[in-house]
């Protein structure tokens, strides 16, 4: 297989910085394979949202009081396309690259158009994510015994709305010199063009200045279809909350779901990042989850949420020396969230069974 490697080496070099904080320093890599269409199309498309994803990369906040560090994030790219357009094949491409997240797709034509079929995979073998994993899994301790609740990420696999690729966008990318280079972001005249290998050193102004062939110039980013898509902030998003980027990914979601031809499924797991980045900076992630279950009130993955995050407040209670009422309110609260979603889980679904055997233990401990 080969691969044009757009690692973005300049920016990855400074993402490879540990944080004075000692903060975990995990990669997160994006690949984007070629997609597939006619003639140059599919890989022209693939290379735009690859660049338009890779400009919202940042290794910190500005500005920057908490020294925080995000660690490394990278967005590479493939020349070359899946071998059939599944899940499946684009997992296993990640296990091949070592990718957290594979962003891949077709470019279909449509009657006298084409239309952009986009997909998101995160393989759950996927590594390095230390992150979010924690927030996502609360310990009940209690009367020597410990039991471990805990809920995955929204999901997995993700289909976006198609998108009608603009006439000129269509017109102009199906051939192979089209991502041209630029003496400037806006204005100024042709250099060169980028070719297949090339590396990104910064982005402005809706263009991205790439090292070719020995030559600099800049990329402009075209919108590329009619109406706005919500493919480049969900993945985007995503990308944030996997290196801990909690305070950059909620605008990415807020957009995400502000935008009104988002699915409503979409839309849903966007609420669920926010509820974690809420959690995970000490806030109430309620307000987002009420939001979700509003869109879809019989999701058994809404209702992991919201008992976890009971749960949660209730060991905060127990961690701060709450009265044992304030306790037990909680926990009732607990009880009645999982009655109601009972109905929800699959008989299989070992979620309830952790909860029940964390509440008994709760229970016991505070009669």
């Amino acid at each position: 297989m080969q691969t044009a490697n757009v690692l973005f080496s300049a920016f990855v070099l400074l993402l490879h910085c540990l944080s004075s904080a000692g903060q975990p320093n995990d990669l997160v890599r994006l690949l984007v394979p070629r997609f597939t269409g006619p003639a140059q199309l599919g890989q022209n498309v693939a290379t735009v949202l690859n660049l338009q994803v890779w400009q919202t990369l940042r290794r910190a906040p500005t500005p920057n009081p908490n020294g925080l560090n995000f660690g490394n994030g990278e967005v590479t790219w493939d020349d070359e396309a899946l071998s059939v357009s599944t899940y499946t094949a684009a997992e296993q491409r990640a296990a091949i690259t070592a990718s957290q997240l594979v962003l891949w797709g077709e470019a279909v034509p449509y009657g006298e158009g084409v239309i952009a079929r986009t997909f998101l995979s995160i393989p759950p073998a996927a590594g390095g994510l230390r992150r979010y994993t924690d927030i996502l899994t609360v310990d009940v301790g209690a009367i020597g015994r410990h039991v471990t609740v805990s809920i995955d990420i929204p999901a997995r696999r993700y289909e976006f709305a198609p998108v009608v690729l603009r006439r000129e966008v269509v017109d102009t990318y199906t051939s192979p010199a089209a991502l041209l280079l630029y003496s400037a972001p806006q204005g100024g005249s042709v250099v060169g063009q980028c070719g297949e290998y090339f590396t990104a050193l910064r982005h402005d102004s809706g263009a991205v200045l790439v090292s070719a062939a020995g030559r600099q110039g800049w990329v402009r980013l075209p919108e590329l279809a009619t109406q706005p898509s919500e493919v480049v902030d969900f993945v985007a998003g995503v990308l944030r909350v996997f290196r801990g980027d909690w305070g950059g990914a909620q605008p990415m979601f807020s957009a995400v779901i502000d935008n009104t031809h988002t699915p409503t499924s979409i839309k849903i797991d966007s609420y669920l990042y926010l509820a974690i980045c809420r959690m995970a900076t000490g806030l109430d992630p309620r307000g987002p989850l009420d939001k979700a279950r509003e869109l879809n009130p019989y999701s058994s993955r809404i209702a992991e949420y919201i008992i976890l995050d009971d749960l949660g407040r209730l060991m905060s209670l127990r961690r701060n020396g709450a009265p044992k009422p304030e306790q037990s309110a909680v926990l009732a609260q607990v009880d009645q969230d999982l009655s109601d979603a009972q109905v929800l889980f699959d008989e299989t679904d070992p979620f309830p069974r952790s909860v029940r055997e964390a509440t008994a233990l709760l229970r016991a401990s505070l009669s």
